[in-house]
């Protein structure tokens, strides 16, 4: 892997009125410099160099050659939200299934009115939804990630939304 800050890439002033519209008020300061960086390095260094964009890469399919993790935010600006809520302060909750025994992992500012509405919805087609722990992070999106990748190891995700089904005898089955 190159030198992250080399300069080789060009930062335009396209993308830094664009981020700047969405409200990243410093965008420079979020992006890495890619050029020459396949998709797996540029994915490995964003989350090593805590940035949120990355760019000098191969142009989308309209010319963009900024991009987030998850692809090209001026294509489809909803990978400005996932990028945001990696470094958006607020809550990281567990919550747990009795009828089930699946733990949902998710983040919110208000994690209380979150699980009063899932339980509404039958997010996951389940309806008693209960907070067993919650914290709160200065980047819930990212504290979100490691405690999911931590729960992985005690169990398999579960097809429904993300909810993870843990078997007995893992943290926390006994409470």
């Amino acid at each position: 892997m190159q030198s992250l800050g080399d300069g080789i890439g060009r930062w335009t002033a396209e993308q830094s009125r664009f981020l700047k519209s969405h409200g990243f008020s410093d965008p420079k300061s979020w992006a890495l410099n890619a050029t020459g960086l396949t998709t797996r390095e540029y994915r490995a260094a964003l989350s090593l160099e805590g940035k949120l964009f990355a760019y000098g890469l191969a142009p989308c399919k309209n010319g963009h050659t900024l991009k987030t993790a998850g692809g090209c935010p001026q294509c489809n600006t909803q990978y400005l939200s996932y990028a945001r809520k990696n470094v958006t302060p607020g809550y990281v909750y567990v919550a747990r299934s009795a009828s089930t025994r699946l733990v949902k992992v998710g983040l919110s500012e208000n994690f209380r009115n979150r699980l009063y509405i899932a339980n509404l919805e039958g997010y996951a087609g389940i309806w008693d939804w209960e907070v067993r722990d919650y914290i709160y992070v200065q980047e819930m999106g990212r504290a979100e990630a490691r405690i999911k990748r931590s729960l992985a190891a005690y169990g398999v995700d579960a097809p429904c939304m993300g909810a993870l089904e843990l078997p007995s005898g893992s943290p926390r089955e006994s409470d």
